[in-house]
């Protein structure tokens, strides 16, 4: 099914040391953060959906769990493919690069 792809998403995360996953997987969303415990941290994240939604490729929100800021990616819809989670994944590394952040 579609949300069974959203596992793919959940593995770049873990793979790329810049990243951690931020809760557990509920159904089609994913949170994760960049990774540090540090305010830095948090803006950076905020920062990161900011010029992600801004590149216009991969749209996602933030939200603010135990005082961390987090990214939240959703997929639900019936034509959700393996390419659209990694095509939404490949837009947030560009995003983070974009931003100088391309080194772990």
């Amino acid at each position: 099914t579609r949300v069974d792809r959203i596992h793919i998403f959940v593995e770049h995360v873990a793979s790329d040391a810049r990243f951690e996953v931020a809760a557990p997987r509920r159904l089609g969303l994913v949170c994760f953060r960049l990774a540090g415990g540090d305010p830095g941290a948090s803006k950076a994240t905020a920062a990161l959906v900011e010029a992600l939604n801004a590149g216009g490729k991969a749209m996602m929100v933030t939200a603010e769990v135990g005082g961390r800021t987090l990214a939240r990616a959703a997929w639900g819809g019936a034509g959700t493919q393996a390419r659209h989670v990694d095509g939404a994944w490949a837009a947030v590394v560009a995003a983070l690069e974009g931003m100088g952040g391309g080194s772990v």
